[in-house]
Formats: C-alpha cells, structure tokens, sequence
C-alpha cells in the first residue's frame, strides 16, 4: 500500500486499498489503512480495521492516536 496515510483519496481509491489490505493483512498496511480511512473521515471502518490488528497481532491502537500529528507512523513494540 504505498498511499500516504494523511491524504484525501476518492472514494475508488480507498476501495483498492481496503482490497489490498484484505489480501494481505501484515500489521503495517493494517495501521497505514486505518490511518488513511481515519483521515478521510471513515470512522467506523478505522476502528475495524484497529480491531483486526489488536485480534490478530496483540497490538492496541487508539482511534485518536490515528489522528494525532505527532504519530510518528507504526512501530510495533514486542
């Protein structure tokens, strides 16, 4: 997913890229979706996609620190 998570997308793209993370469900592109889904106002399906990395990986994100201007991107801590 090369999409930088701070940007407005159309609706399309934020399509393609839910497909790519579908496929491929790796900790990073779930953050990186959530973010971008977050940025472009699509509250609900950032929480999923939070959801699914605390479900499958044990990491815990906040909805707003998705948001927050100082999230310096993902790092997971093990």
């Amino acid at each position: 997913m090369a999409l930088y998570p701070r940007m407005t997308v159309d609706h399309n793209e934020l399509i393609y890229s839910q497909y790519m993370v579908k496929s491929y469900l790796k900790p990073y592109d779930l953050h990186k979706s959530a973010q971008l889904l977050a940025f472009n106002n699509y509250e609900n399906e950032a929480i999923r996609q939070l959801k699914i990395l605390k479900i499958m990986y044990g990491i815990n994100i906040s909805y707003e620190k998705l948001l927050d201007d100082n999230d310096a991107g993902f790092v997971r801590k093990d």
